[in-house]
C-alpha cells in the first residue's frame, strides 16, 4: 500500500495544457444579474412585509387606492417570481454554461 502512495503523481497532457491556460471567464454579466437579483429580492420582500402589515393593520392603506392589498399583492408576487427568480436563474445559467462549455 505504501508503494502506491509513494509513486509520483502522473498528469495527462490534456490536464497539463488546461492547467497552463489562463481561465478568465466573463463574470461581469453574472455579477450584474446577481446584484439585480439581490435588489429585486429586497424590493419584493419589503413589499411583502408591507402588505402583510396591512393584513394586521388595515389603516396602513392611508386611504390611497394604489396602496391597497389587492393592488400590491400581484406586484409582490410578480417581483418575487419573475424579477428575483429570473435574475437568479440567468446569473446561475451564465455562470454554469461558461464553465461547463469551457468558453472564455
Amino acid at each position: 500500500m505504501s508503494a502506491v502512495l509513494s509513486t509520483p503523481h502522473v498528469q495527462l497532457p490534456s490536464v497539463r495544457w488546461a492547467a497552463s491556460q489562463a481561465t478568465s471567464y466573463n463574470d461581469k454579466v453574472v455579477r450584474q444579474f446577481t446584484v439585480m437579483a439581490v435588489v429585486w429580492g429586497v424590493v419584493s420582500m419589503l413589499v411583502g412585509v408591507f402588505i402583510a402589515a396591512q393584513m394586521a393593520w388595515p389603516a396602513l392603506n392611508f386611504g390611497i387606492p394604489w396602496l391597497s392589498f389587492g393592488r400590491l399583492r400581484p406586484l409582490h408576487t410578480n417581483a418575487a417570481i419573475f424579477a428575483f427568480g429570473g435574475c437568479a436563474l440567468f446569473a446561475t445559467s451564465y455562470y454554469v454554461v461558461q464553465r461547463t462549455c469551457q468558453v472564455r
